[in-house]
């Protein structure tokens, strides 16, 4: 018993020494003190100049604790890196010498890193002349070694971590780059190494780029964590982050992710499972893993996005949606196989819907310079329901036509030609892609299209259409197209053939509203073209093409009409009744054009009426919208349904007409009679009338000599002279 009061009295001692121990180091040791050796020691191993200004605390029961306060460091002659207000750190020593890491909390409050890099590139933050310093000499020294595989296994527990207001910023003189990072808050606790814990993140982040508008992101996440590192393993489960991202529509966009993040570092992969994602409204999906973490890391998976209204979707955003139809933009989906890695974003079996239409191919873009590369399928597309059908050259012109006569004889610098750019030039100069496009069904200006397809190609400033080709008006179009912007102006080239096409339909789809051509054609040609306008295009407008028109019609113009007027008038008379068409029925018709700078001339243009036929020759001048034309109707037949009846002493002969007049001028009134040449036609047929007669008085005369002959004669002898005589004189 007296033994144990020896031992109890001796402990009690032993505690009361310690006590005085510890109240001594409290009372005589004042961490001040030693501020600018601290300040000397971290300069000499890393070249930081570390000032501590505020005061320092300390305390050793019940646990080491130290607290720093408004504390800066930077490199000598340089901006300060980095600036501290309040730091604290509470550890317990009894587990920090078990090897143990055992934290009651750690709280960092107004840390502050700003990294300036000037014009030349110099920057703030790496250290000057490392190699010289001798914290570098000393990691070069032999015989270090490396961390001890117990430190890197070291069991960590911390119960409460807290920081708030943590800024980075970043400011790029030479770049005219602008990056703020915060103020960032983050709070865990209960931290265990292979447990998860609750994690709450703030993170704002704002980017300026060239004096543009910033872009500025907040970012708060919550989720369970999870640090393993014995076995590599780094989760976030249950996690929630929500984004605001601000300048980059007129409206801020909400993103919200929710889901698990699992990172393996031994398999060198990230899995993605199942990511819920959702933009402004915007639902999708995202299932997908990110491998080869270290050398080459490449997401793959798959991405779906639910349907939704996507014209009011982008009108939320602030996006203004002003389309022909109401119900457009109303019904869009998408599911994709994604793959991304350093090079390039792919997606493949892509499947869409837009409204009624059914999308599928895939996709590829180059994440650095390269090619963009397409294909894609559509079963079906209705273009008026998005493009606003637009008045091209023929629709304005008519519309002037019926204003003055001084709007319908334009020059060439006010013909109704638009000067304003028709093509991106900048756009295409700066395109690189190579794809192609089907679509089943195609409608553009209410005029149906099949079968379409087409390739394209763009790079250097060159963008080539090639395979084009479509069904189209009951016909099929083949063609190829290109565009050189490499320089300016602008040289295009289009080669085309067109085989039984609708020409009424054509010339709808062209705009026309009165379309000047009915009838089943075929064409083909080759044109080149410079400039970046319809003004510039007409203005400069060479080639060739050639043309063929079967059960046709032009309207508002009836040939066979004028021949009948021409007769009448070189007769003096007057036609009895108007003409029941005022159309010119064309059962085959051809001609050939040879442009010039926009001037068709017309060397050779045949056609084939009810009851006559026509050729011609002369020119269409696209530029003065003038047309002048020399045509020659030859009357083969009955024309009496076609205008009226004619004498068959006028068939055979060709009529010529007059065509002449503004392309934006009433078609009824191009075609005249021309005067003299129907007064040469009707001279000739007087002459020959004139011929005929005396003929045909000369053999009646011979006729009656040679019977008077005859009786005189007699015999054998007087039919031999009768004959002789006839022979000379009768025709």
């Amino acid at each position: 018993m007296k033994a144990t009061k020896i031992i109890l009295w001796l402990l009690g001692a032993l505690f009361g020494l310690l006590a005085l121990v510890v109240i001594y180091l409290l009372v005589a040791f004042d961490p001040n003190d030693y501020r600018q050796r601290i300040g000397e020691m971290v300069q000499e191993k890393t070249g930081l100049q570390l000032e501590i200004k505020g005061p320092m605390s300390w305390s050793l029961f019940p646990q080491f604790a130290i607290t720093l306060e408004d504390v800066q460091a930077g490199y000598p002659d340089r901006p300060t890196v980095a600036t501290l207000q309040h730091a604290s750190v509470a550890m317990d020593v009894p587990a920090l010498i078990s090897g143990r890491l055992s934290l009651s909390g750690l709280m960092v409050d107004g840390l502050v890193l700003d990294l300036n890099r000037d014009k030349t590139g110099a920057n703030n933050w790496d250290r000057p002349s490392a190699a010289s310093s001798p914290a570098a000499r000393s990691t070069a020294e032999p015989g270090s070694q490396p961390a001890s595989s117990a430190s890197r296994s070291m069991a960590l527990a911390i119960d409460d971590i807290d920081l708030q207001n943590v800024q980075v910023n970043y400011h790029d003189l030479q770049a005219n780059q602008n990056i703020a990072l915060g103020p960032v808050n983050l709070r865990a606790s209960a931290i265990r190494l292979g447990q998860a814990f609750p994690l709450t993140l703030t993170l704002p982040l704002s980017v300026q780029a060239d004096g543009k508008q910033a872009i500025q992101l907040g970012n708060k996440l919550q989720a369970s964590m999870l640090l393993d590192p014995e076995r590599q393993l780094y989760q976030l489960h249950d996690m929630d982050l929500l984004s605001t991202i601000d300048g980059v529509t007129r409206q801020s966009l909400l993103l919200e992710i929710k889901g698990d993040v699992d990172a393996d570092m031994q398999q060198q992969q990230v899995r993605l499972p199942n990511l819920k994602l959702a933009l402004n409204g915007m639902q999708g999906q995202l299932d997908a893993t990110v491998k080869d973490l270290q050398k080459a890391p490449a997401l793959q998976g798959s991405l779906q996005i639910a349907e939704l209204n996507l014209r009011k979707w982008l009108s939320d955003i602030g996006m203004s949606v002003s389309l022909p139809d109401e119900k457009a933009l109303t019904a869009a989906s998408m599911t994709t196989a994604l793959m991304v890695d350093r090079q390039q974003l792919s997606l493949t079996n892509l499947t869409a819907r837009l409204d009624e239409s059914k999308i599928s191919g895939s996709f590829q873009q180059p994440l650095n310079k390269g090619q963009t590369e397409f294909k894609l399928g559509i079963d079906q597309l209705n273009l008026d329901r998005y493009v606003a059908s637009s008045a091209t050259p023929a629709t304005k012109l008519e519309a002037s036509s019926s204003t003055t006569a001084a709007a319908t004889a334009k020059t060439t610098s006010d013909a109704g030609y638009s000067k304003a750019p028709m093509l991106p030039v900048e756009a295409l100069q700066g395109l690189n892609l190579r794809g192609s496009v089907q679509l089943g069904k195609l409608t553009y200006q209410q005029v149906a299209m099949s079968q379409v397809k087409f390739n394209v190609a763009a790079a250097a400033g060159k963008l080539v259409v090639d395979q084009a080709s479509a069904q189209i008006a009951e016909g099929k179009v083949v063609l190829k197209a290109q565009v050189d912007a490499q320089k300016a102006p602008l040289r295009n080239q289009l080669q085309f053939n067109v085989d039984h096409l609708a020409l009424e339909q054509v010339q709808t789809l062209l705009g026309s509203t009165q379309p000047a051509v009915n009838g089943i054609g075929s064409m083909s040609g080759s044109l080149s073209m410079s400039g970046n306008s319809v003004f510039d295009w007409v203005n400069s407008l060479n080639g060739s093409a050639k043309a063929n028109v079967t059960d046709g019609r032009l309207n508002n113009i009836n040939l066979t009409q004028q021949i009948c007027e021409g007769i009448a008038f070189a007769n003096q008379e007057t036609l009895t009744a108007a003409a029941d068409s005022e159309h010119t029925r064309l059962t085959n018709a051809s001609l050939q054009a040879q442009f010039n700078n926009g001037v068709a001339h017309i060397d050779s243009a045949q056609g084939q009426l009810v009851g006559a036929s026509a050729k011609g020759s002369g020119q269409i001048n696209l530029p003065q919208r003038q047309l002048d034309m020399g045509v020659g109707v030859t009357i083969e037949g009955d024309t009496s349904r076609e205008a009226c009846t004619i004498n068959p002493k006028f068939q055979g002969l060709e009529w010529p007409l007059r065509c002449q007049g503004s392309l934006d001028g009433d078609p009824a009134k191009w075609c005249r009679p021309d005067k003299e040449g129907f007064a040469k036609t009707l001279t000739s047929l007087a002459s020959n009338e004139a011929k005929r007669k005396a003929q045909k008085e000369l053999n009646r005369a011979l006729d009656k000599q040679s019977d008077k002959l005859s009786e005189k004669l007699g015999g054998d002898n007087a039919e031999a002279v009768k004959g002789l005589l006839q022979g000379l004189f009768k025709k």
